[in-house]
């Protein structure tokens, strides 16, 4: 299939990158940052463009811009003839009505960084306006992922909200814990076992019936100690008390 890709940041490098390596035409990446656009267009054998010269033999066009931007595409560009799909979790199809006639999401559930090697494997999320169209989409998703699932808009941003809750803020957690261990000389790899298998128990058991810790074991002796311990690292003696007074409720 050939291919154009709007945009030069994590999304379009890690979909133009499994698109290449699944043997489609990259005909075109453009985007703003000509520098960022002409290092993908090369990584990709594509020529490099800005939105005012945007190559329109393609076949299929992804936009890898953000969520803000794409209720204004259809400012700079529109094509009646090509199927033109948005990256975002959150934002409707609909978004795309005055840009093309057949329309759709493209939706990696993955923290997308162009920097990963090899790229880790992600759930595709798609959806299309019609029903030919989708079609298409499954073909061209089967090629760069091996876990398709289609939702439409209402079900796709819950399941973005959950992706945010699940990715983000535990993320956020880690980067406190990362902080409290460096300035305590504490060595956070040590924990990576454990995170490993907190996670993995999610595949075959309910959190909340694998739930270990003193908070469930009501040891309240131990969660003061601990708070008494958290007195300089604000945020984080936050973050304990809450997950603690929600976990014992």
């Amino acid at each position: 299939m050939d291919i154009v890709i709007i945009g030069s940041g994590n999304m379009a490098s890690v979909l133009g990158r499994k698109a290449f390596d699944a043997g489609h035409v990259i005909l075109q990446v453009a985007g703003r940052n000509r520098l960022e656009v002409e290092a993908l267009a090369k990584t990709l054998q594509a020529s490099a463009g800005d939105l005012d010269h945007i190559d329109m033999r393609a076949i299929l066009y992804i936009l890898c811009i953000s969520d803000k931007a794409l209720p204004t595409v259809h400012q700079w560009f529109q094509h009646p003839k090509a199927i033109v799909v948005h990256t975002a979790g959150s934002v409707s199809m609909d978004v795309l009505a005055p840009v093309a006639k057949s329309y759709g999401v493209l939706w990696p559930l993955q923290s997308i960084r162009k920097e990963a090697d090899p790229i880790p494997p992600f759930p595709l999320i798609i959806d299309a306006n019609t029903p030919e169209c989708l079609t298409i989409l499954q073909d061209f998703g089967s090629t760069i992922s091996s876990d398709l699932q289609q939702m439409n808009d209402e079900t796709r941003s819950k399941m973005h909200l959950a992706a945010v809750a699940a990715g983000n803020f535990s993320n956020h957690l880690f980067a406190l814990v990362k902080d409290y261990c460096d300035a305590e000389q504490l060595n956070m790899n040590l924990l990576l076992p454990l995170l490993r298998e907190t996670v993995d128990r999610i595949s075959y058991a309910h959190p909340r019936e694998m739930q270990t810790g003193p908070a469930i074991r009501g040891d309240q002796a131990t969660m003061d100690k601990h708070l008494e311990m958290l007195g300089k690292y604000t945020e984080l003696k936050q973050f304990y008390q809450l997950f603690s007074n929600l976990i014992r409720s």
